[in-house]
């Protein structure tokens, strides 16, 4: 999984071909096995569709690595177009032979924190979804544009060097696989993919609101190609890091702890570290990320 950090070769203007995403993808598993013609059903790998590029060109180029796919169309209800942009979404996937479900999401306000509402009350909503149509893997359409963005938001927000890794390629929960093949990929070239294939794809305009952090973030990075370079390259350099720290931590907690009924777990002196803890916590609790730093160490 080292290598594949870095980004199998981006290029504004290339369509992002069934071969390379094929490889991308047999370097994320493993999957379950695809239904064979006649054969009898396997579980689906789902794909998360928002309607826009990234998540459209995801799901077509997954619906041809594979037939046992399904996407997941959420609407969020957050503008009065999001209703009619869901189902032209639906038909989009229809016509490219994809199965679709359509979950909606209620209750949603606007109001401080709407985007870490609106993103917590999406992943609640697809690991339902997930649970009930036996889907363990979920594709996400997070590209290396995304990344960069992330990296400088968690600059701003002194995350320390786990969170400088940015997205990982490959994350649980405790439900799901999260996968998210295209972070070696830029939107420009997922978008030339699409108009090479003679598809459409739907503008947020809520991607654009600087009142979003993000939205700052992502305007600032258009005008400066370079700094988002360095961004991503920093990403892939911490996720190297993060990995090897991840499976040497890892390995030590399997051969060196005791795990008693109850959730008492018994850590030798050396792994009593605020990293260590932080993952045993999380699986004692079953929590989909582990507790903050301020959490372990209080």
């Amino acid at each position: 999984m080292a290598d594949l950090i870095r980004a199998p070769g981006d290029s504004p203007g290339e369509v992002v071909g069934d071969a390379l995403f094929a490889r991308v993808m047999a370097r994320l598993g493993p999957w379950v096995p695809d239904r064979a013609p006649g054969g009898p059903d396997m579980p689906p790998v789902g794909i998360a569709v928002s309607g826009g590029a990234d998540s459209l060109c995801l799901a077509f180029l997954a619906a041809r690595w594979r037939r046992a796919v399904r996407a997941l169309v959420v609407d969020h209800g957050l503008r009065a177009e999001s209703a009619h942009e869901a189902r032209l979404t639906l038909d989009r996937l229809r016509d490219l032979g994809i199965p679709a479900d359509l979950l909606v999401l209620e209750g949603l306000r606007r109001g401080p924190g709407l985007a870490d509402r609106a993103r917590r009350a999406r992943y609640a909503a697809l690991t339902r979804a997930c649970r009930q149509a036996g889907i363990i893997d979920l594709l996400l359409g997070h590209h290396a544009d995304d990344q960069a963005e992330t990296i400088l938001i968690r600059r701003r927000a002194a995350s320390g060097p786990d969170g400088l890794a940015g997205m990982a390629w490959i994350s649980s929960t405790a439900d799901l696989r999260l996968v998210r093949p295209l972070l070696g990929f830029g939107k420009e070239r997922l978008r030339a993919t699409l108009r090479h294939a003679g598809l459409t794809w739907i503008e947020d305009p809520s991607n654009a609101d600087v009142r979003a952090e993000r939205a700052r973030v992502r305007g600032a990075l258009a005008g400066d190609p370079e700094r988002a370079e360095l961004a991503r390259r920093s990403a892939a350099r911490a996720g190297r890091a993060r990995m090897v720290a991840d499976h040497g931590q890892a390995v030590a907690l399997a051969a060196r702890t005791e795990y008693a009924p109850g959730g008492w777990v018994a850590l030798p002196a050396d792994l009593l570290c605020p990293r260590a803890l932080a993952s045993v916590l999380r699986m004692v609790s079953g929590g989909d990320y582990p507790p903050s730093r301020r959490a372990v160490d209080a």
